[in-house]
């Protein structure tokens, strides 16, 4: 090596590590405070990533070309079915409500419209109302995300570092800042998972499977596919039975930790549905299409009740219940198999190719709406899930039990271990039937997120040199992945670049059909 090559390197090295030990130094003064504050902190972390740009793009994208007509829908108190449980759409609705951004806006033909297009939307409609409780759905996940981290036994610093996962990830801030449903779903699951990883080593009460059960049924409410964690409930009482040598007083215990989440899973689904019944009353308008597509699946006896010829009676209810069932089983029936934006599951967790879901151009920059993966989070979520695999392996191998002090971190990393399982076998299984897409697997993410951090956790105690390096390996994780999100920004807040800085982009891999002069 030549002089000036090893003079370019050392300058390379103080380059990346100027910014490592200034965020170490950053990390620490925050992380110095108690839990609450680290907490805090990550909550105005996510503000700032999720709130700024509401507005951007001024025109619907994805999934908001079905759901601003059934949200309008909401807002006026109509009754409607559509592909995914009402919970999700009655929180978009509170957007536009609270904030009132568009009075005065002629937003009424939009309920009329199963789907729209650019042209049906009013001229001077705000996007920002509506997308407000997505994004902020967003930010309360990052708290839970970060209270999680904090419950695992992870320090101040720590919990900081690895919160930077989620709220850097493109993927989920593109998604989660429009007015589609994720966010919400994934708030009700870290709200769940919350309970759940607080006290693995100990036996949950029946408190906590119920409460457990009732977050798990909310975020079903918002999208179905959810519904596969509640199979953890059920392994958990199968393994605390059989530890207790299947005596007759544990199947007691089992059966009622079992059917209290079972019965607050349900229950929460049937309020859910009840309450937008009640916060629905008027019938949908015939003359429309979205109006005739929803009369068709509704019952006689809830078309009475919503034309005011009878109260709310139990026929009525069961109907309007039935018929929103009906119209979600008959939509998934319809999905279908194939789609240039879907994936195979199989292949999520290595995120091989982005969904274009919008560009704009006026000749000399686009302006893109890209739902694109953090090229560092993606594969530390994969270490996560693989490392776990191979911490647990060792362990159950070679049969020596874990050291006292971490007997309960492996406890919770096989729960999530086998959380990602069930997860990634049901997805897989489910697209034998219709189309899966990137976003269906952020549970998965999330999940890969939390075994990392249990897997760094147990790798560190044994290892002290790791240990005294802890801050600033961290830190320089969080950096990198600062750095990814960064990189890719332009293409989730729909901002201008030209076509040489979107090429830029398909240095590490070629992911985007870059546009303009």
């Amino acid at each position: 090596m030549t002089r000036k090559q090893s003079c370019s390197l050392q300058h390379t090295r103080m380059n990346i590590g100027q910014p490592t030990k200034a965020l170490e130094r950053a990390l620490q003064l925050v992380s110095a405070q108690k839990g609450k504050t680290v907490a805090l902190f990550v909550l105005l972390l996510g503000a700032l990533v999720y709130l700024p740009y509401l507005s951007n793009p001024a025109h619907p994208y994805w999934d908001e070309y079905y759901y601003l007509p059934a949200v309008q829908r909401h807002i006026e108190g109509t009754a409607t079915y559509a592909s995914h449980p009402p919970l999700g759409f009655m929180l978009l609705a509170a957007g536009p409500t609270i904030v009132g951004d568009n009075k005065g806006v002629q937003t009424h033909s939009l309920a009329g419209l199963a789907k729209i297009t650019d042209r049906d939307v009013p001229k001077g409609y705000s996007f920002v109302g509506i997308r407000l409780p997505s994004a902020t759905a967003a930010v309360i996940g990052g708290l839970l995300f970060c209270m999680i981290m904090l419950r695992l036994g992870l320090d101040g610093y720590a919990a900081l570092a690895f919160s930077t996962l989620y709220i850097f990830e493109n993927a989920f801030v593109i998604q989660f800042r429009g007015a589609l449903l994720d966010s919400f779903e994934i708030a009700f699951v870290l709200a769940g998972l919350l309970v759940w990883l607080r006290k693995a080593r100990d036996a949950l009460s029946w408190r906590d499977y119920a409460l457990f059960g009732a977050f798990i049924g909310l975020s079903v409410s918002v999208k179905t596919n959810a519904a596969v964690l509640m199979a953890i409930p059920a392994i958990a009482v199968m393994h605390e039975i059989w530890t207790r040598q299947r005596r007759s007083r544990a199947w007691v215990l089992g059966a009622v930790k079992a059917g209290a989440a079972l019965g607050a899973f349900a229950f929460a689904i049937v309020v859910v549905f009840t309450v937008n019944i009640a916060l629905s009353p008027h019938p949908p308008d015939s003359r429309t299409e979205a109006g005739r597509q929803d009369l068709e699946r509704m019952s006689p006896a809830y078309q009475d009740y919503l034309q005011g010829r009878t109260g709310l009676t139990i026929g009525a209810w069961r109907g309007g219940i039935a018929g929103y069932v009906i119209r979600m089983r008959n939509d998934f029936s319809g999905v279908t198999r194939n789609d240039s934006n879907g994936q195979n599951p199989l292949t999520w967790p290595f995120f091989v190719k982005p969904i274009s879901y919008r560009w704009d151009s006026n000749g000399a920059y686009t302006f893109y709406s890209t739902m694109v993966g953090n090229p560092v989070g993606w594969p530390l979520s994969l270490v996560g899930i693989v490392g776990g695999i191979v911490l647990v392996s060792l362990r159950r191998f070679r049969a020596q039990p874990a050291p006292f002090d971490l007997a309960d971190d492996f406890v919770k990393l096989e729960a999530v271990l086998i959380m990602y399982g069930v997860y990634l076998a049901t997805h897989v299984y489910m697209g034998m039937f219709r189309v899966m897409y990137i976003y269906h697997y952020f549970i998965g993410l999330i999940l890969g997120f939390i075994a990392l951090a249990l897997s760094w956790k147990i790798v560190r105690a044994g290892r002290p040199e790791l240990a005294k390096r802890e801050n600033a390996i961290l830190a320089g994780m969080s950096l990198l992945v600062a750095l990814g999100f960064w990189f890719y920004s332009p293409f989730i807040y729909h901002r201008p670049i030209t076509k040489t800085e979107c090429e830029l982009r398909n240095i590490l891999v070629r992911q985007f059909s870059c546009v303009g002069n």
